[in-house]
């Protein structure tokens, strides 16, 4: 019975992981996604695209019902998304982890821009340029905390990169010790049966 439970509590979490980590993808998408956006582009929310400035977007996006409200909570939330990604993995012993929140603090930068442009093509509407800035204003005062708290995080892409290595060289080390061993324990098995 103990058995069961505890294999069922393994399925349940290796499931949970897997739905997190597919979670996580999706967010860190949309945030590369928001980056690429060039001045006079518009987001269909609905689909994740970019539609281009045209005389059919705006009878589409009616039809679609996407709006500018949809996508200042596109926006909010991938961003949102993205600080809690980082903050569950912020303080991990993994450099998988911490590569990772460096990469997402990278496409969090380069969203600035996107999101910059995406005010430019909306100017006329105050409204939404003012929750623009105020997005942005976010972004900037969240990374600066982080940097504060945990400078380990802004780490350049070379020293990315020095963390890769290290971690390769690393396991390549561990590989050839457990080669070895086996090799050593094969050896003495073959002398303790001759």
């Amino acid at each position: 019975m103990f058995s069961t439970v505890k294999t069922l509590h393994l399925l349940f979490n290796n499931h949970d992981k897997r739905l997190q980590t597919e979670m996580n993808k999706d967010i860190i998408t949309k945030l590369k996604f928001i980056s690429t956006f060039e001045i006079g582009q518009k987001m269909d929310s609905n689909n994740f695209k970019i539609e281009s400035n045209n005389i059919m977007t705006p009878i589409k996006r009616f039809i679609y019902g996407d709006s500018r409200d949809n996508t200042i909570k596109f926006l909010n939330n991938t961003i949102d998304r993205s600080f809690e990604i980082i903050q569950s993995y912020s303080n991990s012993d993994r450099k998988s982890e911490i590569i990772l929140c460096s990469n997402i603090i990278n496409d969090l930068n380069k969203s600035i821009q996107g999101l910059n442009n995406i005010k430019e093509t909306y100017k006329d509407d105050k409204l939404f340029t003012c929750s623009i800035d105020i997005l942005i204003e976010l972004i900037d005062a969240r990374l600066t905390e982080l940097r504060e708290k945990n400078p380990d995080l802004f780490i350049s892409l070379i020293q990315q990169n020095e963390l890769i290595n290290e971690t390769k060289i690393s396991n390549t080390t561990l590989r050839e010790d457990k080669d070895i061993k086996t090799q050593s324990t094969s050896k003495d098995k073959h002398k303790n049966n001759s």
